[in-house]
């Protein structure tokens, strides 16, 4: 089925998308909105063991397309600080190079202390993935600070705990594993035909 654009509006309306203001919806929090409380809680857990349902596992292609959109904006970000550095010491090389170090783990730490507990990132929503527990529900604080330290180990292991996901039966990196999160591929189109299919009924 394909979606035209009243419709996929309508849904992305209905359930809302992440965003600054968004805090969960009826997708990942459990709730029933009004317009679809047919849909049950269960619908919007992740697949674990095949790529189906609403929302199937991600494939790593679309993780690692939103994992460079992160990329970039943290080092556009971390570009603007090199220059800043540069002036403020005067380009002197080794100081410049400890400071710029520094800061990339920091902003990479903060990037993800804002996102990860929210389900989301700026990559992740370009592409239309979100982070969920077992459960179907957002990281929340816990879950979403364990990721983001388990992300700084991927990192730090030559980009291995990234790459897990490409093997792993689950579609888990190993910050996955460790905070027990998801990566799931938002369907618009199922949910659109499940709510066709209900209403024929």
């Amino acid at each position: 089925m394909v979606l035209d654009a009243s419709k996929e509006f309508s849904m992305r309306h209905i359930l809302g998308t992440p965003g600054p203001e968004w805090s969960g919806d009826g997708s990942l929090s459990g709730e029933d909105p009004s317009d679809i409380r047919f849909l049950s809680a269960d619908n919007y857990k992740p697949d674990l063991a095949k790529s189906s349902g609403l929302y199937p596992l991600a494939p790593f292609r679309r993780r690692l397309v939103a994992f460079l959109i992160d990329e970039l904006l943290v080092m556009s970000l971390l570009f603007i600080i090199w220059i800043i550095l540069a002036v403020v010491f005067r380009y002197e090389s080794p100081i410049v190079a400890t400071q710029v170090t520094a800061a990339s783990s920091l902003l990479r730490i903060g990037y993800g202390c804002i996102f990860n507990p929210r389900g989301w990132s700026p990559g992740k929503k370009y592409v239309g993935l979100r982070i969920v527990r077992e459960d179907g529900l957002p990281p929340g604080l816990t879950y979403g600070l364990v990721r983001t330290a388990g992300a700084f180990v991927s990192r730090n292991i030559f980009l291995l705990g990234y790459l897990w996901a490409k093997w792993d039966r689950k579609s888990q990196t190993l910050h996955d594993k460790l905070s027990g999160t998801y990566v799931v591929s938002i369907s618009q189109e199922l949910i659109v035909t499940d709510i066709e299919d209900h209403s024929q009924r």
